[in-house]
């Protein structure tokens, strides 16, 4: 399976999976593919046995492991990591997305980049 098919799998299997517990992320998911908000989104594959994710979009709060970094802080953040299964996924596309939680309120995930702007 390629990449975006991937991506278009992974995003129904959340759209489902959310489904079942009864939250509505379908008309958060934008060409298959991407959860987004008009400020933030998320976009999510399988790779070997986990959930990859890259994500971007607006922050108001400057997260606490850069409070070295204010001054260049536009309120932008991005991050790629990994989830264990797909129901972290629907945990942290909720509070992502739908929520807004800001950066240090957000679930557990596993992070493999981050970054301001």
């Amino acid at each position: 399976m390629d990449v975006v098919e991937s991506m278009k799998s992974t995003a129904r299997d959340v759209v489902t999976a959310a489904a079942r517990q009864g939250l509505n992320l379908s008309h958060f998911c934008c060409a298959g593919t991407t959860f987004y908000n008009g400020r933030r989104h998320i976009f999510m594959w399988r790779e070997k046995d986990e959930i990859r994710y890259n994500l971007q979009g607006r922050v108001l709060v400057l997260p606490a492991a850069f409070k070295e970094s204010l001054s260049a802080f536009r309120g932008h953040w991005h991050e790629t990591g990994s989830f264990r299964g797909i129901t972290e996924a629907v945990e942290f596309v909720q509070a992502w997305v739908v929520d807004e939680r800001e950066v240090d309120d957000l679930p557990p995930r596993r992070v493999r980049s981050r970054g301001i702007g």
